[in-house]
C-alpha cells in the first residue's frame, strides 16, 4: 500500500478497492476502511509480503463485520479478506 509506514494507520479512501500490503521493512500494519455505507464496492485487504503470521495486519472499520467488532486481524502469511459493504453501514467477509 502506497503511503503505509511502520506504526501508522492507512486510512483507506472511499474508492480504494484493493489494499495490498507488501512492505520492504516488516512491521505490524493497520488499515482503517471506515463504514460500509461510505462505499459502493468491496475492498480487499491482503498480505503480499507473506509475513502476516509474524507481523499482523489489523483492519479497523465502523459498525460490525459478520457480527464482529473492529478490528479484524489478518494473521496468516499471504492471508486476506474481502470486506463487502452493507447499506446499513456494516460489513460481511468473503475469502480472497
Amino acid at each position: 500500500t502506497d503511503g503505509a509506514t511502520s506504526g501508522d494507520i492507512y486510512d483507506a479512501a472511499s474508492d480504494d478497492y484493493r489494499i495490498l500490503l507488501n512492505k520492504t521493512v516488516p512491521s505490524d500494519s493497520y488499515v482503517d476502511i471506515g463504514g460500509g455505507a461510505d462505499r459502493v464496492s468491496p475492498v480487499m485487504v491482503k498480505d503480499m509480503a507473506g509475513n502476516a503470521a509474524t507481523y499482523n495486519i489489523s483492519v479497523s472499520f465502523t459498525g460490525t463485520c459478520d457480527g464482529n467488532a473492529s478490528p479484524i486481524v489478518i494473521s496468516a502469511d499471504y492471508g486476506g479478506w474481502v470486506f463487502n459493504p452493507l447499506t446499513d453501514g456494516n460489513w460481511y467477509l468473503t475469502s480472497v
